[in-house]
């Protein structure tokens, strides 16, 4: 169970656009780096992007620019001969986001296998209670609306997760939320 009461509103942090800006650069220099087959320099870049943007998923109103670096990501470390770390880019965005729907039909078959191999590997027998002060919050997980406080959620997969929990008037808690049990946390 997970207790959230908010000091006094403040506003976004002012370096986000910046940091949006920069992630746009690295997903431009990392695609012409994998499309110029220079895998490893490709992944530095890519690996920085998907970090950006997950850095600010719940203020992009979108996860679109997430999920395409980390797509990039996993097919640049695949396509370089390192498959644990793209399993594991792949896992960290399935977990994050299980209900996304992947825009795989613009990659090539072989990611389209290991999405699928690395979703048949993840659980999704965990859960997570979220409490305010005040009651009523709104609760995202990994960047998607789930409700309002008090809430329990009983699907998501193990592993990290993100987590925002807003009300008016009020600054927003945000924290990672490592799933590691099928347990309720």
């Amino acid at each position: 169970e997970l207790r959230v009461s908010w000091p006094v509103a403040e506003p976004l942090p002012p370096n986000a656009a910046r940091d949006v800006a920069e992630a746009h650069r690295a997903m431009a220099d990392g695609l012409e780096r994998y499309l110029d087959m220079r895998m490893p320099a490709a992944a530095v870049r890519l690996r920085l992007a998907r970090d950006r943007y997950l850095d600010h998923l719940d203020t992009l109103g979108s996860a679109d620019s997430y999920v395409r670096a980390a797509l990039y990501l996993a097919m640049s470390l695949h396509a370089g001969g390192d498959r644990a770390r793209a399993r594991a880019a792949l896992r960290q965005l399935l977990t994050r986001l299980p209900e996304e729907d992947l825009p795989l039909l613009e990659f090539p078959p072989e990611l389209t296998d290991l999405v699928e191999a690395v979703r048949a590997q993840i659980r999704t027998d965990a859960g997570l209670r979220v409490r305010s002060t005040p009651s009523g919050a709104l609760v995202l997980i990994n960047g998607r609306y789930r409700g309002r406080t008090p809430l329990a959620v009983h699907d998501l997969p193990m592993g990290p997760h993100a987590l925002r929990v807003e009300s008016p008037g009020h600054k927003a808690f945000t924290a990672t939320i490592e799933l590691t049990s099928p347990e309720t946390l």
